[in-house]
């Protein structure tokens, strides 16, 4: 097959299998293609009509121009080409408008008719022109309106009026919209002008005015004016200033006592206060349909109302702007003054007149509640002379002897006069010694020496204190006499020396300074002294002769000693009877005081030993010991002795040996000797050093201890003391008496006497458990306690120390006391009552048994004769043939076991365990077997379970419909611990399959069990009873 055309090769090709391609396709290929293929001597000829569609061309859009808001104008938009023609269409804001389109040859166009407005300025209007080739992508022109309206105002925030509160800020924002744009705008207030836009803020199209704090002035109409090409537009807004009350008052009123008086408050706030108010509140009287008026009057002006008056009010701010209302409240005060005379005065004093000293300053004080108005004036007056002072206080500089005496003062003012007031000034003087200590003394012991004499005088009469070497004298080796006369004061200080017989002879401890110190009551910090310096000539002398000291080896070590002497002594260390070649440095301490030292460079084994110390001065000499030793632990204590014994506490006290050269603790250790158990042993320790006393507590009463001590230092532990053995005390717990408890209030109360503080412990026998449990120690209060079980069978009370809680009494077990049957006692009155009711009863059953027994006798007396045989009725049922029910007996209702022991409440007594196998004598005494184990349940013998063969007898609690129903066993019954705790293995008597007892009465229970027939064997029902 052959395809012939002619064709532009450059831009049509003939492809294999018939295929024709045109390329770079034009609107002159819109034409009709043929296809001729020969095929052996015929030709096909096939035609293909080519259309070319062509998309529209660009719209235009003309009229476009400068309008006029308001006027009506005609936009067109036209489009030319488009193969098929194009739809044109207008667009704005995205909303589409459609009208009629017009065709003219190739050109298309479509006319929008529209009134323009404010809202068409600088919108922009879309004509699109589109047909089949470019229907997804439109052609599209656009224009934008340029509208020219006039200025258009607003004024921010739009609230009109615009109420804000005084002193803060607010802003006035003025928005313009014009087009042209404005050519200038104001802000105006009123006629006056507050300020103009700048340029840029007429290209912005707003400006503001801030008023930084706005007062009541600013109230008023606030106008925002524009301008334009177009015309000139204006907007006007309300400023309105809220503020707080503003008060108008007198703030001082004076009037004399009994005039009248009245005085007023004006208010001026924004809003109308809502309160006006004068307080206190007496005697007001307010204009009540204005609320900017009040007036306080009073018929007669007194002093009671002589005071300060608040007038108060309120309102309430609400702002524009802010959700909050503000109540403002403002208040003002007038003060009210009532002239009258001042009352009584009396006359203070400052502090206590003294010769030369402070100030003295006199008060004339008039009565606080009755002082006078005006202030009054003040006449002063010393021994009846006048004297030049007006004022409320009298000043008396450097007081004098002769200043003293009675001063008066009145106080005046022009409505009156005081009474007068008085006081006696008494003019004191600080202390001076007269007489004092005489000049320093050297004097040979044992010398006599006349006692020390001070002598002072000071109004009031001073005091004499004697003191050595800065501490107050003690009575032991002196004697102080003192003596007063007319503020004159005498103290004598005797040397009394308790060996010397009172002799007043001195003793090398007499060496000291001396002071006599006069005080007085007028000054703490005042004081005179006068002072002595005594030296006792006297040969050396030492308290310890003998004394063990302890050095380290293979370092420097020093023994000293010190003693007493005067003149200053001579030290002289030998040992072996050969003077020591070791240096030894003496130091004077105080005046008759010295220290000699020994000192080792580096101390060896051959520097221990006894050294004699040889100490001579011109008066004598004496020859002391230096045992030196190593240092190592304590020597054992000695004298071991009890000081004070308790039945708790021993106070002991022993002798110190040798601390081996280092601060010594002691350790006392105690032994407990029980001849139940072995002996156990404690040790403890004494918390200070070098104490050689202490005080063991917590001991057992009525025991015996050993006790032994031993001390210890860093080195290590010495060895123990001699034993000391000691018993403590007996005491005796009381054993409480009268106990009960009370079953509906829970309580406990029983009668005790006792010298000790103690708490109460509980055993108690609880149904839920079964077996004896040990409550917490309870504190009690007025021999009365209170538990919180519900379930208590039985309960033991006993006494323990609070202290020492391991210490208690006997157990005494506690009478149950059911409360309810006091609970319910009735009154005499209900008693009456029920008196006359029983016996109204009984009378009306009086007279129906006399009428029955005459109806009866009538009945008789018709029958007489007549008799007719009635079956015979065995236990309360009718003969029907049938064998009289067998009576049923129980033995084990009537058979006591040999083992109980049965108490009078019927109770089997149960065994508990002593809860403390340490009490010692302190065991049980209630008659239970002791058991030496705990109280835990698994050393508790539980009771038999029930079992699947036990058979139920169902008997209801009327009282409680919803408890559960009791059982009988299909045993006997006995008592292990209390009565609902049956056991098992007795005889039962038989039951019928039903598991009711045969011919028994399921009708009319009564009390929770049932009511069997009459012919029911009684036995049957004390069992069910129990």
């Amino acid at each position: 097959m052959t395809i012939t055309a002619k064709i532009d090769k450059n831009r049509y090709k003939i492809l294999k299998n018939g295929e024709f391609m045109i390329i770079n396709v034009t609107e002159a290929d819109d034409n009709v293609y043929a296809c001729n293929c020969l095929q052996s001597s015929n030709t096909i000829r096939g035609e293909l009509k080519l259309n070319i569609l062509l998309p529209p061309g660009e719209p235009v859009i003309d009229g476009s121009r400068i309008y006029k808001e308001g006027e009506r104008t005609d936009l067109t938009c036209t489009s030319v080409g488009g193969k098929p023609p194009p739809r044109l269409y207008w667009t704005s804001n995205n909303k589409n408008y459609s009208d009629k389109i017009s065709h003219t040859g190739d050109k298309s166009s479509i006319v929008l008719n529209i009134e323009v407005n404010r809202t068409f300025n600088g919108q922009q209007i879309s004509c699109f022109a589109e047909n089949s080739v470019n229907k997804n992508n439109p052609s599209e022109t656009r224009t934008t309106l340029n509208v020219q309206y006039a200025p258009s105002v607003k004024v921010t925030p739009d609230y009109n009026p615009y109420k804000v509160i005084e002193g803060t800020s607010a802003t006035l924002t003025c928005h313009i919209d014009a087009n042209p744009r404005a050519i200038r705008a104001s802000l105006w207030k009123e006629r006056a002008q507050l300020r103009s836009a700048t340029n840029s803020e007429l290209n912005a199209g707003k400006f503001s005015h801030t008023i930084p704090s706005v007062d009541v002035g600013m109230h008023g109409s606030y106008i925002c004016q524009a301008v334009n090409g177009v015309a000139t537009r204006e907007a006007a807004v309300s400023l309105d200033v809220l503020y707080k009350p503003k008060l108008t008052v007198m703030p001082k009123v004076v009037v004399n006592i009994t005039d009248p008086v009245q005085f007023e408050c004006r208010a001026d706030a924004n809003p109308v206060p809502n309160v006006l108010r004068w307080t206190p509140s007496d005697n007001v009287a307010t204009n009540t349909p204005s609320r900017i008026l009040a007036t306080w009057r009073s018929s007669s002006a007194s002093r009671l109302i002589a005071r300060e008056y608040t007038c108060e009010s309120a309102n309430s701010l609400v702002p524009s702007l802010g959700d909050a209302v503000i109540n403002a409240n403002s208040s003002a005060v007038t003060t009210l003054y009532v002239r009258y005379s001042p009352g009584n005065v009396e006359i203070n004093s400052n502090n206590i007149p003294i010769k030369g000293a402070e100030p003295i300053s006199l008060t004339c004080k008039v009565d606080p509640n009755n002082s006078g108005y005006p202030l009054p004036t003040y006449v002063w007056r010393r021994e009846g002379q006048l004297i030049g002072n007006r004022s409320s206080t009298l000043t008396i500089n450097q007081p004098r002897l002769q200043d003293g005496g009675r001063y008066t003062c009145i106080a005046r003012n022009q409505m009156g006069s005081s009474n007068q007031g008085a006081i006696v000034v008494n003019v004191k003087e600080y202390p001076e010694i007269t007489t004092g200590l005489p000049s320093n003394m050297i004097k040979n012991e044992k010398e006599r020496i006349n006692p020390l004499r001070c002598i002072a005088y000071g109004n009031p009469a001073p005091t004499i204190t004697w003191w050595k070497n800065g501490e107050l004298v003690s009575g032991h080796n002196y004697k102080v006499q003192s003596s007063s006369n007319n503020n004159i004061v005498t103290s004598m200080l005797y040397f009394e020396s308790p060996s010397q017989d009172n002799s007043n002879r001195l003793m090398p401890f007499d060496t000291g300074n001396y002071s006599c110190v006069v005080k007085t009551s007028l000054n703490d910090k005042f004081k005179r002294v006068s002072t002595f310096s005594l030296i006792i000539r006297s040969a050396p002398s030492i308290e310890e002769m003998k004394e063990t000291v302890a050095i380290s080896l293979k370092t420097k070590s020093n023994v000293s000693i010190e003693i007493e002497a005067y003149p200053e002594p001579i030290f002289s260390w030998r040992k072996d009877n050969q003077p020591v070649s070791i240096t030894s440095l003496t130091t004077q301490i105080n005046v008759n005081t010295f220290r000699s030292t020994l000192i080792f460079p580096y101390a060896v084994s051959d520097n221990l030993g006894v050294y004699l110390v040889i100490v001579n001065n011109t008066i004598g000499g004496i020859t002391a010991i230096r045992d030196v030793r190593e240092r190592s632990v304590p020597d054992p204590p000695k004298d071991l002795v009890s000081i004070e014994a308790t039945w708790e506490s021993v106070y002991l006290q022993w002798t110190p040996g040798f601390d081996g050269g280092e601060n010594q603790t002691f350790l006392i250790y105690k032994i407990l000797t029980d001849s139940r158990k072995r002996s156990t042993g404690r040790e403890v320790l004494v918390g200070k050093s070098n104490v050689a006393h202490f005080n063991v507590t917590d001991l057992l009463p009525n025991t015996l201890y050993k006790f032994t001590v031993r001390a210890m230092n860093k080195l290590g532990n010495g060895s123990f003391s001699n034993y000391f053995s000691l018993k403590t005390q007996a005491i005796i717990i009381p054993v409480p008496v009268n106990v009960k408890y009370y079953e509906s209030t829970k309580l406990i109360t029983f009668i005790v006497k006792s010298e000790y503080d103690c708490c109460a412990s509980l055993l108690i026998d609880r149904q839920i458990e079964s077996l004896w449990c040990n409550t917490t120690l309870l504190p009690m209060k007025n021999n009365t306690l209170k538990i919180g079980y519900t379930d208590v069978l039985k309960l033991q009370l006993r006494l323990c120390l609070r202290q020492r809680n391991d210490l208690c009494g006997s157990y005494v077990e506690a009478e149950r006391v059911n409360t309810k049957m006091s609970e319910n006692t009735l009154s005499t009155t209900h008693m009456i009552i029920i008196a006359v009711v029983c016996s109204v009863i009984l009378i009306v059953l009086v007279v129906v048994l006399v009428l029955f027994l005459y109806w009866r006798n009538k009945s008789q007396k018709k029958q007489y004769g007549n008799e007719v045989n009635y079956p015979h009725i065995a236990n309360g049922r009718v003969g029907n043939g049938m064998p009289s029910q067998q009576v049923y007996e129980n033995p084990g209702m009537n058979t006591v076991d040999g083992k109980m022991n049965m108490h009078e409440n019927g109770f089997t007594p149960v065994s508990y365990y002593n809860l403390s196998p340490d009490n010692g004598p302190y065991g049980n005494a209630n008659g239970y077997i002791e058991n030496k184990h705990n109280t835990s349940s698994e050393h508790t013998d539980e009771l038999p379970p029930y079992t699947d063969n036990d058979i139920a007898h169902e008997l209801s609690d009327e009282s409680d419909p919803e408890k559960p129903y009791d059982t009988y066993r299909n045993d006997n019954l006995t008592f292990y611990s209390h009565p609902q705790s049956p056991t098992r293995n007795m005889n039962f008597i038989s039951l019928n399959p039903d598991g009711l007892p045969r011919d028994t009465s399921t009708s009319g229970r009564e009390s929770g069990y049932s009511t069997p027939d009459s012919s029911r064997p009684k036995k049957v029902i004390y069992e069910v009873i129990v």
